[in-house]
Protein backbone atom coordinates (compact mmCIF):
# COMPACT_ATOMS: atom_id res chain seq x y z
CA UNK A 1 0.00 0.00 0.00
CA UNK A 2 1.20 3.48 -1.10
CA UNK A 3 1.93 5.98 2.05
CA UNK A 4 -0.88 8.73 1.62
CA UNK A 5 0.07 11.93 0.12
CA UNK A 6 2.27 10.20 -2.83
CA UNK A 7 1.42 11.78 -6.10
CA UNK A 8 1.62 9.57 -9.50
CA UNK A 9 4.55 13.46 -10.04
CA UNK A 10 6.08 12.21 -6.62
CA UNK A 11 6.65 8.30 -7.74
CA UNK A 12 7.49 9.67 -11.49
CA UNK A 13 10.19 11.92 -10.07
CA UNK A 14 11.03 9.36 -7.62
CA UNK A 15 11.94 6.66 -10.77
CA UNK A 16 13.76 9.73 -12.28
CA UNK A 17 16.02 10.31 -9.51
CA UNK A 18 16.91 6.23 -9.51
CA UNK A 19 17.38 6.10 -12.90
CA UNK A 20 20.19 8.91 -12.49
CA UNK A 21 21.38 6.85 -9.61
CA UNK A 22 21.41 4.26 -12.06
CA UNK A 23 23.27 6.23 -14.71
CA UNK A 24 25.71 7.51 -12.04
CA UNK A 25 26.82 4.40 -10.84
CA UNK A 26 28.02 3.15 -14.48
CA UNK A 27 30.98 5.38 -15.50
CA UNK A 28 30.23 4.77 -19.37
CA UNK A 29 26.73 5.17 -18.79
CA UNK A 30 27.43 8.49 -16.82
CA UNK A 31 29.85 9.63 -19.60
CA UNK A 32 27.66 9.05 -22.20
CA UNK A 33 24.42 11.10 -20.24
CA UNK A 34 27.85 14.01 -19.75
CA UNK A 35 28.68 14.18 -23.17
CA UNK A 36 24.66 14.20 -24.72
CA UNK A 37 23.98 17.06 -22.49
CA UNK A 38 26.86 18.84 -22.05
CA UNK A 39 27.33 18.82 -18.60
CA UNK A 40 30.07 17.96 -16.75
CA UNK A 41 30.72 16.17 -13.29
CA UNK A 42 31.08 19.63 -11.85
CA UNK A 43 28.34 21.29 -13.13
CA UNK A 44 25.82 17.93 -12.93
CA UNK A 45 24.35 19.04 -9.18
CA UNK A 46 23.89 22.90 -10.03
CA UNK A 47 21.55 21.50 -13.10
CA UNK A 48 19.82 18.72 -10.93
CA UNK A 49 18.34 21.86 -9.14
CA UNK A 50 16.80 22.77 -12.50
CA UNK A 51 13.04 21.68 -12.88
CA UNK A 52 13.49 20.09 -16.47
CA UNK A 53 16.51 18.23 -15.44
CA UNK A 54 14.36 14.87 -14.76
CA UNK A 55 12.32 15.09 -17.54
CA UNK A 56 16.11 15.26 -19.43
CA UNK A 57 17.16 12.54 -17.93
CA UNK A 58 14.37 10.40 -18.50
CA UNK A 59 14.04 11.22 -22.15
CA UNK A 60 17.99 10.53 -22.29
CA UNK A 61 17.27 6.75 -20.92
CA UNK A 62 14.19 6.76 -23.26
CA UNK A 63 15.78 7.30 -26.77
CA UNK A 64 17.89 4.07 -26.17
CA UNK A 65 15.35 1.45 -25.62
CA UNK A 66 17.58 -1.06 -24.72
CA UNK A 67 18.69 1.42 -21.79
CA UNK A 68 14.82 1.56 -20.74
CA UNK A 69 15.40 -2.05 -19.67
CA UNK A 70 18.20 -2.24 -17.87
CA UNK A 71 17.09 1.09 -15.93
CA UNK A 72 14.28 -0.82 -15.22
CA UNK A 73 15.05 -4.00 -14.24
CA UNK A 74 18.15 -2.29 -11.71
CA UNK A 75 15.60 0.14 -10.03
CA UNK A 76 12.90 -2.76 -9.71
CA UNK A 77 10.29 -2.05 -11.77
CA UNK A 78 8.42 -3.06 -14.86
CA UNK A 79 9.16 -1.57 -17.77
CA UNK A 80 5.74 0.26 -18.38
CA UNK A 81 5.49 1.38 -14.78
CA UNK A 82 9.42 3.26 -15.87
CA UNK A 83 7.53 4.42 -19.44
CA UNK A 84 4.60 5.50 -16.95
CA UNK A 85 7.04 7.71 -14.93
CA UNK A 86 8.27 8.62 -18.10
CA UNK A 87 5.18 9.74 -19.95
CA UNK A 88 4.12 11.76 -16.15
CA UNK A 89 7.43 13.33 -16.05
CA UNK A 90 6.71 14.77 -19.42
CA UNK A 91 3.22 15.89 -19.30
CA UNK A 92 1.71 12.75 -21.53
CA UNK A 93 -1.81 12.62 -19.05
CA UNK A 94 -4.18 9.90 -19.65
CA UNK A 95 -1.95 7.35 -21.37
CA UNK A 96 -1.56 4.25 -19.22
CA UNK A 97 0.87 1.18 -20.17
CA UNK A 98 -0.78 -1.70 -18.77
CA UNK A 99 2.05 -4.16 -17.28
CA UNK A 100 0.82 -6.96 -20.00
CA UNK A 101 1.36 -7.62 -23.67
CA UNK A 102 4.60 -7.75 -25.50
CA UNK A 103 7.42 -4.74 -25.83
CA UNK A 104 5.59 -4.16 -29.03
CA UNK A 105 2.31 -3.46 -28.16
CA UNK A 106 4.07 -0.27 -26.00
CA UNK A 107 3.03 3.30 -27.15
CA UNK A 108 5.48 5.26 -28.75
CA UNK A 109 6.51 8.09 -26.75
CA UNK A 110 6.86 11.83 -27.83
CA UNK A 111 10.05 12.60 -29.01
CA UNK A 112 11.41 15.82 -28.07
CA UNK A 113 13.82 17.85 -30.79
CA UNK A 114 16.71 20.20 -29.79
CA UNK A 115 16.40 22.38 -32.99
CA UNK A 116 12.78 23.17 -32.50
Amino acid sequence: MKPSGITPRDEAELVAAQTLAFLAGDAELLVGFLSHTGLTSDSIRAAAQSPGFLVGVMDYVRERDWLIEEAAEHIGITIPTWINACLSLSGAHAVLVQASGPKADLPSLPRRSLYR
